[in-house]
């Protein structure tokens, strides 16, 4: 685990009792809809359009079980080209 996952590790460790509703977020552009939704099928995934239409501002809540569960979401999520973690 990178430098950047182990400070967020530790940062969830002092903000959440495990189980916990998480909230994630991303934006991507428009064209990769379609992969987020074949990425997490289970999901309510929740989109908002930018002001010109070119990416999409996707969020979905996960009850999950530990910060780990949170980093192996988002890596999963990062090998989506053009994607931005928030």
């Amino acid at each position: 685990m990178n430098d950047k996952w182990l400070k967020m590790k530790a940062l969830l460790e002092n903000e959440y009792v495990w189980p916990a509703k998480y909230r994630f977020k991303f934006i991507i552009p428009k064209e990769k809809e379609n992969e987020i939704e074949k990425m997490f099928p289970n999901e309510k995934i929740e989109y908002r359009a930018s002001k010109n239409g070119n990416y999409l501002s996707v969020t979905f809540q996960r009850l999950c079980q530990g910060s780990e569960e949170i980093i192996k979401t988002y890596e999963l999520a990062s090998t989506i080209k053009g994607l931005i973690l928030l």
